[in-house]
């Protein structure tokens, strides 16, 4: 499993656009929007799929200003835990 934490800020007008559009995105969702317009997103990654190419089509969305890396988690199911 691999999950990335991002902060995306969001053009002025264009907040409730943007989480709306982003939460469409397969693997990403918004969990907290601020008023100045950021909000705190996790993009997990999808089977078949590059995580970075998931990060870059949140970065490249209409109405985003600048975008973060804040966490990013990896975890490998397949082995057992000791």
């Amino acid at each position: 499993m691999k999950i990335t934490g991002m902060v995306v800020r969001a053009l002025p007008g264009k907040t409730d656009e943007l989480r709306q559009r982003l939460n469409t995105m397969d693997g990403v969702c918004v969990h907290t929007v601020e008023d100045a317009g950021q909000m705190l997103v996790t993009v997990k990654k999808l089977r078949g799929v590059c995580l970075a190419d998931q990060v870059t089509k949140v970065e490249r969305a209409d109405g985003v200003l600048s975008t973060s890396l804040i966490h990013n988690y990896f975890e490998d199911i397949d082995e057992p835990v000791v």
